[in-house]
C-alpha cells in the first residue's frame, strides 16, 4: 500500500510538472490519458488515480465526449481543513515534497496568552520550535509551536531535527484528538515576507490551535502562516438541521 501510494504520488508531481511545463493556462484542454500516460511512462491505472484525486481537488475536470481541461493552478497544494493530518501529509498527499528550510528551538517563559492556551501556569517554561516549511524546495508555511511540558520532555529526547510534529507524537504513544482551528487573513510582516520569499504587506492565511490529545489535554499550541497562492483549501459545510 505504502509503495503504491508512493508510485501514485510521483506520478501526480510529474503530471504536476508537465502541466506547468507546458505552461497550460485554466480553460485549455489536457492530452488524452492514453497520450498522457506514454508522455509519462506510466501505466493508465496509475495515471487515472492521480487525475481523479486532482479532479477532487478541483484542479481539472472532464467533459463527456470531450476530454479533461485545467480548472486551477496546480502549482498550489490542495487540503481539506476537516482532517488534522498535520502539514507533512498535507503537502505528501497534495504530490510534493515535504521539507525544512529553517529549523530553530528557543526555551520561553509562557506568556498569559500561551499559558491560557496550554493551561499551565504563566512564566512556566515552554520550548518554541519555529521552521519554515517547504513544498520541492519552495518555502510555503511558517510554523510557530509552543510544545507543552509534556510534549516537550519527547522533543528534546530526540537527536536531531524532527520532520513531522504530529508524527513524533504519536509514535510516543499519544493519541491524537479533536481541535479546533481559527483561520483568518493577515498582513505579511516583513519578517515573514523574508522568510518565506512573500511580499511584506500582502495577506497571508494564519491558521491557530491548540492541538489536544483524547482526553483534551493540550500537547501544543501552533499558528502556521501559509503563503496564498500556495494553498487552496476545501471545507465540508453542513447544514443546520434546524
Amino acid at each position: 500500500m505504502k509503495n503504491a501510494m508512493s508510485s501514485y504520488q510521483a506520478v501526480r508531481e510529474s503530471f504536476i510538472d508537465f502541466v506547468d511545463g507546458n505552461k497550460y493556462e485554466i480553460g485549455d484542454r489536457l492530452p488524452s490519458e492514453n497520450e498522457l500516460a506514454r508522455t509519462l511512462r506510466v501505466s493508465r491505472v496509475t495515471l487515472r488515480e492521480a487525475i481523479r484525486q486532482l479532479r477532487e481537488d478541483g484542479f481539472i475536470y472532464s467533459r463527456r465526449g470531450s476530454g479533461t481541461y485545467v480548472s486551477g493552478n496546480v502549482k498550489q497544494i490542495a487540503g481539506t481543513l476537516d482532517v488534522n493530518n498535520g502539514l507533512t501529509r498535507t503537502i505528501t498527499d497534495a504530490g510534493f515534497r515535504p521539507g525544512v528550510a529553517e529549523y530553530r528551538t528557543e526555551l520561553i517563559h509562557a506568556s498569559k496568552y500561551l499559558a491560557d492556551k496550554l493551561r499551565v501556569k504563566k512564566g512556566c517554561g515552554i520550548v518554541l520550535l519555529k521552521r519554515v516549511r517547504t513544498a520541492n524546495d519552495k518555502p510555503v508555511v511558517y510554523s510557530l509551536d509552543h510544545l507543552s511540558p509534556r510534549v516537550a520532555t519527547i522533543f528534546l529526547a530526540i537527536d536531531g531535527k524532527i520532520g513531522s510534529l504530529f508524527e513524533m507524537i504519536e509514535q510516543s504513544g499519544i493519541r491524537i484528538g479533536n481541535s479546533f482551528a481559527e483561520l483568518r487573513p493577515e498582513s505579511c510582516t516583513k519578517e515573514l515576507a523574508q522568510k518565506l520569499s512573500y511580499k511584506a504587506g500582502s495577506p497571508i492565511l494564519a491558521l491557530k490551535q491548540v492541538l489536544v490529545d483524547q482526553k483534551g489535554s493540550p500537547l501544543f499550541y501552533g499558528e502556521d502562516y501559509f503563503r496564498p497562492d500556495c494553498f487552496v483549501f476545501s471545507i465540508n459545510r453542513k447544514r443546520s438541521e434546524t
